[in-house]
């Protein structure tokens, strides 16, 4: 079985989705910093994810799915 990527950016969590994705997980990103401009980007459980004071938000791409957590 592959090694998983161990992410640690936001940026190269997108980089490595899909292309036909990665507009739509750019999107939630600017969704979530223009409604809560003080939370932080971060990388938790390998997914990318927001933090104030602690992780709150997480996002991820999948075959046939975006989640939100």
């Amino acid at each position: 079985m592959p090694e998983r990527i161990k992410f640690i950016s936001q940026e190269q969590y997108i980089a490595a989705a899909p292309a036909a994705v990665q507009p739509i997980l750019l999107k939630v990103q600017a969704l979530v910093e223009a409604a809560l401009p003080g939370a932080e980007r971060c990388i938790s459980y390998n997914l990318p994810a927001y933090r104030l004071g602690k992780v709150f938000f997480y996002y991820a791409a999948f075959r046939n799915h975006l989640g939100i957590y």
